[in-house]
């Protein structure tokens, strides 16, 4: 990235000393002599007045270079290329400027030589240059590369769903999800932060951010907030999402003794919370399959006590569910276990 813009501020003092001779018949640049090169990027908003300073030396001349990207306007030249020159000699404007929204500030021994434009449009967007040289001294140059400023818009986290009112974003624990946040960057480019619960996870000086992760069920319902940062806003934009991470089931069965009978009742706690239930099976304390057991469509087993002293029923119950969410140990139904005494505790 260095070596980018170091490309770009040769190749810019380059263009600058053919622009000289081409249009600045008074300025001599001798390549025997230091040049002195200093850029600064400035952000105006419409219709706002910005002043670029150069402040000259005793003895010393001035004079602004303006390149220009758009095409100028009947008021400031004949020109019809889209790259054009204006310029100023000394403290005086080119008498071929008709722009009455240029003025230079400062005077033959006021040490200043600034360039004031008033009511800034995307017409002014350009390079502002001004040179100070005195014969047989080096030459120095203020470069200013000016634009319209703008601030960010259309922030939004992409893959948004509504889910009981609320923003979510959706994912399945175990599998990658990637959060993907863009902004309308503006001009200085905002810079993106993801956070989570408060905690920046991630910051970006673009127009798009991205977070990739491999979720959890502990993850589930939590905050995830992308903010863009402009120093021209005084509060950054943001837009807030919850994460919906889907999870297969745990499973717990609770015993419900009465008198008479004993039920026993399935519950699974995941996410979605709409279930599906296998037989219930039955086996014997020592790993021994006994049995499959039909119960009802919302999981519950009734049967009853024991009358006997074989205890029939005692043993190990297992129960079924499923949410349609495989879980990490590869399942579609997860299963749940209670050990059963009949006739005694339960």
């Amino acid at each position: 990235m260095t070596l980018f813009k170091l490309e770009r501020h040769v190749t810019y003092q380059y263009q600058l000393v053919c622009y000289t001779y081409a249009a600045i018949d008074k300025i001599l640049i001798f390549l025997e002599q230091d040049v002195y090169y200093t850029h600064k990027t400035v952000f105006v908003g419409t219709n706002e007045t910005v002043e670029l300073n150069c402040y000259d030396y005793d003895q010393s001349e001035c004079a602004w270079l303006i390149s220009k990207k758009a095409v100028p306007s009947s008021m400031d030249s004949n020109a019809t290329d889209k790259t054009y020159i204006l310029y100023t000699d000394g403290h005086l404007l080119d008498p071929k400027l008709k722009n009455t929204y240029i003025d230079i500030i400062g005077g033959t021994n006021t040490g200043k030589c600034n360039l004031k434009i008033r009511s800034f449009s995307s017409v002014d967007e350009g390079s502002y240059t001004c040179k100070l040289w005195s014969r047989g001294s080096d030459a120095h140059y203020n470069g200013y590369n000016v634009q319209l400023k703008s601030l960010p818009s259309n922030l939004t986290i992409h893959q948004v769903i509504m889910k009981n009112g609320n923003k979510v974003v959706r994912g399945v624990e175990g599998k990658l999800l990637t959060i993907v946040c863009t902004v309308e960057s503006g001009r200085p480019a905002a810079t993106l932060v993801l956070s989570s619960n408060e905690e920046s996870i991630r910051k970006e000086g673009r127009d798009r951010i991205t977070y990739s992760f491999i979720p959890t069920k502990k993850e589930n319902m939590q905050s995830i907030v992308c903010s863009a940062y402009s120093r021209f806003l005084d509060n950054p934009l943001s837009f807030e999402v919850q994460l919906d991470i889907q999870y297969s089931p745990v499973v717990e069965i609770t015993r419900r003794p009465t008198e008479l009978k004993l039920i026993l009742i399935c519950n699974p706690s995941g996410n979605p919370e709409n279930y599906t239930f296998g037989d219930w099976e039955h086996w014997s304390e020592f790993r021994e399959h006994i049995q499959n057991l039909e119960g009802t469509p919302d999981g519950t087993l009734t049967f009853r006590k024991s009358s006997n002293r074989l205890h029939e029923t005692d043993g190990i119950y297992k129960c079924k569910a499923s949410n349609g969410i495989y879980g990490t140990n590869g399942h579609l139904y997860q299963i749940g276990t209670a050990l059963v005494y009949n006739k005694g505790n339960i």
